[in-house]
């Protein structure tokens, strides 16, 4: 079911909703695709948590910076394609709406609204899931330019391949917790109901 039919249902059923059904709506979209997208990017920092925990048990060579960024960009965006998050089934309601979205809706309504729902929150999670696997696939190149990585190697073994490749998921780990807060601002700047 798409939104129009929703729309369409909705006019059909007057009691079932207390406000104006563009702005009931409108608000679930909102909502629903901001925490589907604040769910993937959290998801993502566990999956890149694991990987730092791996480099940081393993022993390895001296290697250079610019080498090891372009290694491990691309080897954890490909371990972010394998465990690509689902939103649960139904979507939990009452964690994913706001109250008053939730008031605004009867039961028949909201039960017509949550299979659309679902379906959003896969679309939003799957779009926000590629987003974050192609951010980090390109993420060597900034990083070499921002942290103004070389390709000098040193034979300095505080410089090997595993502590560079966690010093590079701690970066990841940094930009994925900026961008976690601009998620979270711009969910709680969403517009209210009237």
């Amino acid at each position: 079911m798409d939104r129009t039919e929703i729309e369409r249902w909705l006019d059909q059923h007057h009691d079932s909703i207390h406000l104006p059904a563009n702005d009931v709506l409108d608000r679930c979209e909102t909502d629903v695709r901001h925490h589907a997208r604040e769910l993937a990017w959290q998801h993502a920092r566990h999956v890149v948590e694991s990987c730092l925990h791996r480099y940081q048990r393993s022993f390895g060579l001296p290697a250079s910076e610019g080498f090891v960024a372009r290694e491990v960009c691309p080897e954890i965006a490909r371990e972010l394609r394998h465990h690509e998050p689902h939103p649960a089934h139904p979507i939990p309601e009452s964690e994913w709406l706001d109250a008053r979205t939730l008031a605004a809706l009867e039961t028949d309504a909201r039960t017509m609204v949550a299979e659309w729902l679902d379906s959003l929150a896969d679309r939003a999670e799957h779009q926000a899931w590629l987003e974050i696997v192609t951010f980090t696939d390109h993420f060597a190149e900034t990083l070499i330019r921002r942290a103004h990585m070389t390709g000098e190697l040193s034979w300095d073994f505080d410089r090997s391949y595993p502590k560079l490749a966690a010093r590079i998921c701690e970066l990841i780990l940094a930009e994925f917790d900026a961008r976690l807060r601009r998620e979270s601002a711009r969910g709680s700047d969403s517009r209210p109901l009237h």
